[in-house]
C-alpha cells in the first residue's frame, strides 16, 4: 500500500472528476481509509480538499475512515457541510483526533438532517475525542433521529450524556414508541477520572426497561456497551449490583448487627454465638448464596445488601450446630413446661 498523503491526493482527485477511485491496477475502492500514521497524518487542510471533492461526486459509495489524524473541528465543519448533498458515505471514523464540541455540534447537526432526508450512513465511530455536554447532546439527539444508522461509537460520556442516552432511546426505541430507525449498537464509555455516579448509572438502568425486551432490528438486538465491554440486556441486574457486592468482612458485621437488633434467646450470646459457628458454617452460607446468585440471576433479592442479609442470616439459624439446636429445644420446653404450671 502507497504511504497514505500520495494515496490521499490520488483519491481525492478521482472523486473530484466524479469517479470512484481505484487501486493503480483499476480495481475500485469501496474503502476509503485515510487513518493517520506515525509520521504522516492529514490537517484541516487536506479534509477540506476532501469535502470540495465529494461535493462533486455522485458515483462513490463506501466507508470513510480518518482516524488518528491531526484534525480539529474545521474538519468536521468541512466534511459536514459536503455530506449534506454527498450521500454516498456508509461509514464514517473520525476516532482518535481530538475533537471538540463544535465538532460534536455540527456532527449532530449532520446526523439529524439524515433523519429528516435519510443517505447511506449505517456506522458512526466517534471515539477518543472530546465533544462536552454541548457536543455530546447534540450528538445524542441526532443518534436517535438518524434513520439509517446502526451502530455507533459516542465515545466518552459523563453523567449528562448517560442519563440523555437513556431518555432518548426510551423516546424513540421505548416499548411505547414507534421506532424509525435501524439502531442496532451503541458503544460508549466513561472518564477513567471520573466515573459514572450512582444516580446516573441507576437512572440509565431504571429508564432501559422502558425498552425492554431488546429492539429487535431484523434478527438482532439493541446493544449497551460501558467501559469498552458488551453489556447487553440481559446482563444489566449484574451491573445493578456492582456497587452492592458486599466483601465478606462487612457482611459479617451486619449479620451481627441484624442478629443483635433480634430477640434471640438470653442464653445464647451473639458474640459467642458466632465465636462458635463463625468457621464453617458462614462459609457454608456465603457458598449457598453465591450458588443462589448463579442459579437464580434474575432474583435481585439475592444481589441486594439486604437480601444477602436476610438469606446468610436465615442459612445461619436453620442449620445451627447439634449442641445449640438441642440446648434451643430443651429450653422451648422448659419454657412450656413453665406456662402449664402458671395455668
Amino acid at each position: 500500500m502507497s504511504s497514505l498523503i500520495p494515496r490521499f491526493l490520488a483519491c481525492t482527485e478521482q472523486l473530484s472528476l466524479n469517479k470512484v477511485p481505484a487501486t493503480n491496477s483499476g480495481r475500485p475502492y469501496r474503502k476509503l481509509k485515510f487513518n493517520g500514521e506515525k509520521y504522516e497524518k492529514l490537517s484541516d487542510t487536506d479534509i477540506k480538499e476532501l469535502a470540495n471533492s465529494l461535493e462533486k461526486n455522485t458515483k462513490f459509495k463506501g466507508e470513510l475512515l480518518l482516524k488518528n489524524n491531526s484534525l480539529t473541528d474545521l474538519s468536521a465543519l468541512y466534511l459536514t457541510k459536503a455530506m449534506e448533498t454527498f450521500k454516498g458515505i456508509t461509514k464514517l471514523s473520525l476516532k482518535g483526533n481530538g475533537l471538540g464540541s463544535k465538532a460534536g455540534e455540527f456532527i449532530g447537526d449532520w446526523l439529524l438532517d439524515l433523519g429528516k432526508t435519510g443517505g447511506s450512513l449505517e456506522a458512526l465511530d466517534l471515539g477518543g475525542n472530546n465533544f462536552e455536554e454541548t457536543g455530546i447532546r447534540r450528538i445524542i439527539l441526532g443518534v436517535a433521529r438518524a434513520k439509517t444508522l446502526r451502530k455507533v461509537d459516542i465515545g466518552t460520556i459523563s453523567d449528562f450524556g448517560l442519563v440523555l442516552l437513556a431518555e432518548e432511546l426510551t423516546l424513540f426505541y421505548g416499548e411505547e414508541a414507534d421506532p424509525q430507525g435501524v439502531l442496532e449498537k451503541i458503544k460508549f464509555k466513561e472518564n477513567k477520572d471520573k466515573e459514572f455516579s450512582s444516580k446516573a448509572r441507576e437512572s440509565f438502568i431504571e429508564s432501559s426497561e422502558n425498552f425492554s425486551p431488546l429492539i429487535k432490528c431484523g434478527d438482532d438486538e439493541l446493544e449497551y456497551y460501558n467501559k469498552d465491554k458488551k453489556i447487553a440486556q440481559k446482563e444489566f441486574k449484574k451491573f445493578k449490583k456492582r456497587n452492592l457486592v458486599m466483601d465478606q468482612k462487612s457482611l459479617i458485621k451486619s449479620v451481627v448487627k441484624s442478629l443483635e437488633n433480634k430477640r434471640k434467646p438470653d442464653k445464647i450470646a451473639i458474640q459467642k454465638y458466632f465465636k462458635n459457628t463463625f468457621g464453617d458454617l458462614l462459609n457454608d452460607a456465603m457458598y449457598e448464596l453465591t450458588r443462589k446468585q448463579e442459579k437464580f440471576p434474575e432474583n435481585d433479592e439475592y444481589f441486594t445488601i439486604e437480601g444477602s442479609l436476610i438469606f446468610v442470616g436465615e442459612f445461619l439459624l436453620e442449620n445451627l450446630p447439634d449442641h445449640e439446636v438441642e440446648h434451643l429445644k430443651e429450653e422451648k420446653e422448659s419454657k412450656g413446661e413453665k406456662n402449664e404450671t402458671d395455668v
